[in-house]
């Protein structure tokens, strides 16, 4: 079940502990590489640990997947990527 080890990650991002988070939602996305919680949670990993590139490809990926769920749930990192939402 990947969704615990994402909402920690996001606890983890919120207390600006980067490389814990990234860890984490990793883990969740290796779990479950279709949960859309847990995409969207490593690409706000790879955001606040300084990886665009992958941050860049994994949203990318998510979009053209076409999944409504994955696409909007990943909508979300983005905004808070573009400083739209707060984390």
């Amino acid at each position: 079940m990947p969704y615990p080890y994402a909402i920690k990650a996001r606890i983890f991002l919120k207390q600006k502990k980067g490389a814990q988070a990234l860890e984490l939602a990793a883990k969740s996305v290796a779990i479950d590489q279709n949960d859309a919680y847990s995409n969207a949670t490593l690409a706000l990993a790879y955001h606040f640990n300084n990886m665009p590139a992958k941050r860049d490809a994994l949203i990318k990926q998510v979009k053209a997947s076409k999944d409504s769920s994955m696409i909007d749930y990943m909508q979300y990192a983005i905004d808070i990527i573009e400083q739209k939402r707060k984390i």
